[in-house]
């Protein structure tokens, strides 16, 4: 039962069953009119169809047959005079929407789309850009074995529908044919006013024993959505604007429907009082209240929206509400939006003709409390038939809603539910630059928990159109890292909520920087690259700028800014952290470069430095040598009972004997740089080695490149004590 069923009072239509080939077009016309008005829409189809037998291109009747065949769910009529309306170059963008809604209710959704490409050549619109995705139907059916759901035994051979908790079990709307206004037939549908009933809710979540409601909460006319405050003790609910016998209609003489509100305890009503923004121009209803009483959503066409009826919220203070705030293009859109509800963890649950669904209404969910994207519920809970009016337990992963897809008792029918928690969620997106816009490929996606502060061992590589697809153990919340050599690291956070395993349409833009380091992490104790190292990039003051979790090679590279100073820690299991300082103050744009070593603390082990290198000839400290000597002092103010030997070599041109000293004043050298930093003299040791431990084929008068004898003029350490 849409909110277009019951937003408009019936009015009485004056004309009896009257022969129609006596009268003229214009005549006809006006007589279908008059019916679709009247909301007789099968009478008025009937008309409009007889004036399309001698004029198949009158555009007011092919819209108005193709309306009201739709309005009855005759969507093959429908999608006939829609196709046809649409082949007219004057038609309007409107019916090409109504066209696509036709055809995706009776699942052409190939075919849907194409329309939807058409309406959409002619400019963006946001809400319906789902429909671009070639897999859009796919995305929404692809959760469908996690999804439970049964009819209620409540339901009857009429419309049941708008289920909401109150504190001792529910109470729905049904136009089945008990108190008030049961002898009244409403001419949409041909069934009773609706009433509203209460019910009860079994131990298996079954809905049964239902009653019609009495005193004040039924009037003659329609009494539909309900929502009830278990804070304030107060229900809400649509009504015709009727109370005390007094009907408060627009300029027109049509009933709108308005918000009225009463006390409920004990499943006793009190007085009816109307809602402060109730108008006699516009509707007001379908209200939800949250979990706290605090905010009230409701459905309004009020002007000023955003499209046929849109969801706003007014605030509480004390007993006043606050002007209503429309929630906006994100929410609301052309089409109808309709049946909030929310539930204790502020998602919003609503249902919705034009966001992208298989068909009818589609139910909906997003947060309140950020900018989440509008996701659809999908099937089985969205069938392509009319989906709605959903209520959640505080999980979020079960309550009811309702339908009027076929095999249920009656016209809508009422559901429960439950989805099965994912096990396993799939990410998916695209990686750019974010000054071209270009997508980037080869660039590496890594994944992290922050709630763990942990990298996920599962990391990825775009393709070559940027395209990345990961797939990670559940977690609610993920941080996921683009790196690439070059730019900045990129991280954008994704929430999953336990509905669905897949979160689509991740972006990274990626920024280019001029200043980089870069380096390879190694085992002290044979030189081999390591794998699987968590590579962290902070700020001085703490701060996670970067992570990297080294493959087989054991590189990292990460993006730097000029004028800044970072640490680089190295942690792998059952090894020390080690540590890094970098400086780019006062550097041009450069790439600067780190190796790290992996080793245990035990009295016995030998680590080089691999920075601590030194000119030809030369003792002198060299500055990108202070790097790693400052490292090393970090690790002895870490262990303040370790002593360490200072060993230093030479490469092998000069004399034995000179090396032999050379080698000396550079250990040396480097004790006395340690001292400086506040090490104890007595707990460093320093000895010269010479060139008698050569690493490369560089002996005397071997024919070896500059790089290649720097590789021998190094220093190292070794453990002495721990």
């Amino acid at each position: 039962m849409k909110l277009t069923k019951t937003l408009p009072v019936l009015l009485a239509v004056l004309l009896s069953a009257i022969a129609i080939e006596g009268f003229s077009q214009k005549g006809k016309l006006r007589l279908a009119n008059d019916y679709f008005n009247a909301f007789k829409f099968e009478k008025a189809a009937e008309v409009y169809e007889d004036i399309l037998k001698k004029n198949p291109e009158d555009m007011i009747a092919l819209r108005g047959a193709g309306t009201a065949r739709m309005r009855t769910s005759h969507f093959d009529q429908a999608e006939n005079h829609f196709a046809a309306l649409t082949k007219i170059p004057t038609s309007t963008d409107k019916d090409l929407l109504d066209y696509a809604y036709v055809l995706k209710i009776q699942r052409k959704y190939d075919e849907a789309v194409v329309v939807y490409e058409k309406y959409l050549s002619y400019g963006p619109d946001p809400c319906l850009v789902g429909y671009t995705y070639n897999d859009w139907a796919t995305r929404i059916i692809r959760d469908s074995a996690r999804f439970e759901i049964r009819e209620t035994q409540v339901n009857s051979a009429n419309s049941d529908f708008a289920p909401a908790f109150t504190e001792n079990g529910m109470v729905f709307s049904s136009s089945r044919k008990q108190g008030k206004g049961k002898r009244k037939i409403y001419a949409w549908n041909d069934q009773s006013y609706l009433n509203l009933y209460t019910c009860e809710i079994t131990p298996d979540s079954n809905l049964t024993n239902a009653k019609v409601m009495k005193n004040q909460a039924n009037s003659r006319y329609h009494e539909g959505t309900i929502t009830y405050d278990p804070v304030h003790k107060i229900m809400y609910f649509t009504r015709n604007n009727f109370l005390k016998g007094k009907k408060n209609t627009d300029d027109d003489g049509t009933l709108k429907l308005g918000v009225f509100y009463a006390n409920y305890a004990d499943g006793k009503i009190g007085k009816v009082k109307p809602f402060p923004f109730n108008e006699p121009e516009f509707s007001v209803g379908h209200p939800a209240i949250s979990a706290d009483g605090s905010k009230m959503y409701f459905v309004s066409d009020m002007e000023g929206g955003y499209g046929g009826t849109d969801i706003y919220v007014s605030v509480r203070n004390l007993d006043f509400w606050s002007p209503p705030v429309n929630l906006g293009p994100k929410i609301n859109t052309p089409g109808n939006e309709m049946f909030p509800s929310t539930d204790s963890r502020g998602t919003l649950y609503f249902a919705s003709d034009y966001h992208p669904g298989l068909g009818g209404l589609d139910l909906f969910y997003t947060s309140l409390e950020d900018s989440a994207k509008v996701k659809n519920f999908g099937y089985p809970i969205n069938s392509s038939y009319d989906d709605f009016s959903l209520i959640a337990y505080a999980d979020g992963l079960s309550g009811y809603y309702t339908s009027n897809r076929p095999g249920g008792m009656g016209d809508d029918d009422i559901y429960a539910f439950v989805v099965h928690p994912v096990s396993t969620i799939v990410c998916s997106g695209k990686v750019f630059d974010l000054a071209s816009g270009d997508h980037i490929p080869n660039a590496t996606i890594i994944a992290r928990d922050p709630a763990t502060n942990k990298i996920q061992e599962v990391s990825v590589v775009t393709d070559e159109e940027g395209n990345f697809r990961v797939e990670l153990p559940f977690a609610s919340t993920y941080e996921l890292v683009g790196t690439k050599d070059g730019y900045f690291d990129k991280t954008v956070q994704i929430n999953n909520d336990g509905r669905t395993g897949f979160v689509d349409d991740v972006e990274l833009y990626l920024t280019a920087m001029d200043y980089a380091s870069e380096g390879t992490v190694y085992f002290a104790f044979d030189g081999s690259p390591v794998a699987g190292a968590q590579i962290t990039l902070k700020s001085l003051d703490g701060t996670v700028l970067g992570e990297r979790i080294t493959d087989d090679d054991g590189g990292y590279f990460f993006g730097l800014d000029p004028e800044s100073q970072y640490i680089i820690e190295a942690a792998l299991d059952n090894y020390p952290t080690q540590t890094v300082v970098i400086d780019t103050r006062g550097l041009d744009a450069s790439v600067i470069h780190s190796d790290i070593r992996m080793f245990n603390y035990e009295k016995g082990a030998i680590v080089q430095l691999d920075n601590i290198y030194y000119n030809y000839d030369q003792a002198t400290i060299r500055t990108d040598a202070q790097r790693d000597l400052d490292r090393l002092a970090g690790i002895l103010r870490s262990n303040p009972t370790m002593r360490v030997e200072l060993r230093s070599h030479t490469d092998s041109r000069g004399t034995d004997a000179y090396n032999l000293r050379l080698s000396e004043r550079r250990a040396k050298a480097a004790v006395d740089y340690l001292i400086k930093k506040g090490i104890a003299p007595k707990r460093l040791v320093w000895k010269g080695y010479g060139e008698t431990e050569l690493l490369n084929k560089c002996v005397n008068d071997a024919d070896c490149s500059e790089t290649e004898h720097q590789k021998n003029r190094r220093t190292e350490f070794k453990i002495l004590d721990i």
